[in-house]
């Protein structure tokens, strides 16, 4: 039970951690006078900034996640934490290639 609360917060922080630096990444990079020339700016936003924020939310909101139920984090469950998140969304890549 705790290590699929941990896979749900975590794929929710991947998400949002997307969505949200991608924002503040395409706003910043306006403030400093990047060019949006050919969509140069939201490309650097969405293949630069915003999938290191994705995996920096997915790994704090999978420890989130874990800590919720009150039990102490280990490697070995670390781990298993990321094998069933990989294999969520592998399965869902699967699903919308397939579909």
């Amino acid at each position: 039970m705790r290590a699929s609360l941990a896979v749900f917060v975590g794929l929710l922080g991947l998400v949002a951690g997307y969505c949200l630096t991608g924002l503040v990444a395409y706003w910043i990079a306006g403030r400093f006078g990047m060019s949006d020339f050919e969509g140069g700016r939201g490309m650097f936003a969405g293949f630069v900034a915003a999938p290191i924020g994705a995996i920096v939310c997915l790994i704090g909101g999978a420890v989130v996640g874990w800590h919720i139920g009150r039990r102490r984090l280990t490697p070995t469950s670390l781990l298993l934490v990321f094998l069933l998140a990989a294999l969520t969304c592998g399965l869902a890549v699967g699903l919308w290639e397939g579909g």
